[in-house]
């Protein structure tokens, strides 16, 4: 249950005053609302009747945006270096199994020149093919461990993928919170196309993740909450919008968005399970980034 919903009933009598709408703030974990007047005005004051405090708030909202960013862009630059690595160790794999196949080749023609060797060659024969035996185990192994690590490496780099969606979301949705707490229209782009989430689950996510239950529910809350953005916007953007309806636009709002973030969380999930647990060696674990509400 949102902070909206919890705080509403205690909130009916406050947002009727004529004037201006009182409105406290909230951590939960984001600070939530401080609303337009009732008459349409862009004044905004808290319940303490402290300014001061208003403007340490929203310098706060502005200074965790830019950590964020910063942060995502930094995961980001992670995420494409594991990617390479898992590349590279996928490429090293390939050439494994090429030369591979150039020991059973070889090996088998050595099994079957028989008639034309001499004791000496016999035996020299028998040698290179123990040789080539031992080599082939080797490089076996060597295949099957490159394999295991890109995979590891590669779901690892997803993860934290997920990760860093989930912090945009967050960026997001801050965005929104802000542009009511400032009482400017300064809203995200509706079309869910249009933000960073929607670009990546048209693009590389579907490529990635296209068969997975979790990314369906994800496109599906993704495109609830964008409607849900839309429908706030065209209250606020109203002449005689009033702080009532624009709650429970927020309302809808908050909990759409939770649904994104849960989605997000059972991706990170699915692709952990598909692509470590079924390949991973016994013992080695890879810890997924621990779900965020």
């Amino acid at each position: 249950m949102s902070a909206v919903t919890c705080h509403r009933a205690g909130w009916q009598n406050i947002l009727k005053q004529s004037g201006t709408v009182y409105l406290p703030c909230y951590f939960n974990p984001l600070l939530l609302f401080s609303l337009l007047s009732a008459s349409g005005g862009r004044e905004l004051i808290v319940t303490s009747g402290d300014n001061a405090l208003f403007s340490m708030v929203y310098r706060m909202l502005q200074a965790k945006q830019v950590h964020v960013l910063y942060t995502a862009e930094k995961a980001e630059k992670l995420y494409s270096g594991m990617s390479a690595v898992a590349d590279e160790n996928e490429t090293m794999a390939d050439g494994v199994t090429g030369l591979v196949n150039q020991m059973y080749s070889l090996r088998g023609r050595l099994k079957n020149k028989l008639g034309t060797l001499t004791p000496r060659e016999r035996r020299y024969r028998n040698k290179v093919i123990a040789l080539l035996n031992g080599l082939i185990d080797e490089n076996e192994k060597i295949q099957g461990k490159l394999t295991v690590s890109a995979n590891m490496i590669r779901c690892t780099a997803y993860s934290l993928q997920v990760t860093v969606l989930k912090a945009i979301h967050y960026q997001w949705r801050e965005r929104v919170y802000m542009s009511v707490l400032e009482g400017k229209d300064t809203f995200p782009a509706e079309d869910e196309n249009q933000c960073a989430l929607g670009r990546w689950y048209q693009g590389e996510g579907r490529k990635n993740f296209g068969s997975l239950p979790a990314f369906v529910r994800l496109g599906e809350a993704h495109g609830k909450l964008h409607q849900a953005l839309a429908a706030l916007v065209q209250e606020f953007r109203r002449e005689k919008r009033t702080a009532e309806r624009i709650l429970t636009k927020l309302d809808v709002l908050e909990s759409v968005s939770q649904a994104v973030i849960t989605a997000l969380d059972e991706l990170d999930d699915s692709v952990i399970r598909q692509g470590v647990v079924d390949e991973a060696p016994p013992g080695v674990q890879v810890s997924r980034f621990p779900p965020s509400r």
